[in-house]
């Protein structure tokens, strides 16, 4: 894990298992710029003309923070990656005794480009000031290798928007069956709709459960890519897939157009949301 013209000794303190001083407590932020270069992502920012410069943000003891700007000016601008990660342990749920796993839990992810532009065909998603990187995947990834060696047996995530969910749905499962059966629900009957158009109406409270008529309120829950062979049979089991299709079957949702035209285009509604300028997903 060191480069080739790196010092043997000097390469021994780019990675650490404790002090407050390491991402993590693990890495130092020679041994991240390290890492990313290894795994293609610096190269990936170079190709888009960026000059990546990585600082960590260590001052909360349980949530650290990972940021790449460009040029090293760090406002966000000119952030192209932001990351929040913390050491944490799920729970099974209906599990007696109880099983824990502990997991690197994603509590924040942005991937921007500031130098892009949004479009007709590429639009701004909820909490999105700037178009996407790509480079989800190969974040992804990189996370997946981190909490290996780590030695976490999951890597979690919380999505705050439907779409972050919908990014993950094809490696990520919700922790709890009921929700995972809502999200399939939510992408059937609005599989004639467009993503953005999908999560800002759910953002904007215009997602509206059929049966009870009231709006569906989105909640950022575990969405877990599991790692061990206990946590993939949990997911596998027949009773887990037996309550996703059935909530699947239960739950129906539709789109109230007329509200959502009338609120996307009130700027007092539009002004009420939270902007980051992040999407912790693309």
């Amino acid at each position: 894990m060191r480069a080739p013209d790196e010092d043997p000794a000097e390469a021994a303190g780019l990675f650490r298992h404790h002090g407050t001083e390491y991402y993590l407590g693990y890495y130092t932020r020679s041994g991240f710029v390290h890492v990313l270069e290894q795994y293609g992502i610096f190269g990936l920012l170079r190709d888009r003309g960026y000059d990546p410069k990585v600082s960590f943000d260590l001052s909360d003891p349980f949530e650290h923070v990972l940021r790449i700007h460009d040029a090293g000016i760090e406002d966000r601008d000119h952030l192209l990656i932001e990351v929040a990660l913390r050491p944490s342990v799920i729970e099974l749920p209906g599990q007696n005794p109880p099983q824990h796993f502990d997991v690197l839990l994603v509590l924040w992810l942005c991937l921007q480009d500031p130098r892009g532009s949004f479009s007709l065909r590429k639009p701004p998603m909820p909490d999105q000031s700037y178009p996407g990187l790509g480079l989800a995947r190969e974040m992804m990834e990189l996370l997946v290798l981190m909490a290996e060696r780590l030695g976490k047996r999951a890597l979690v995530n919380r999505p705050m928007n439907l779409h972050n969910a919908r990014y993950y749905h094809h490696k990520f499962h919700f922790l709890d069956p009921r929700m995972e059966g809502r999200l399939a629900a939510i992408l059937r009957d609005t599989e004639d709709t467009s993503l953005a158009d999908a999560s800002w109406a759910m953002q904007l409270g215009c997602v509206v459960d059929t049966h009870s008529g009231e709006p569906f309120r989105w909640e950022g829950k575990e969405q877990v890519f599991p790692m061990c062979d206990e946590l993939r049979a949990y997911f596998d089991d027949i009773e887990y897939r037996r309550q996703v299709w059935a909530t699947a079957r239960e739950k129906h949702y539709e789109i109230d157009w007329e509200q959502f035209r009338q609120r996307i285009q009130d700027p007092s509604v539009m002004a009420s949301l939270t902007t980051s300028g992040c999407c912790n997903a693309r």
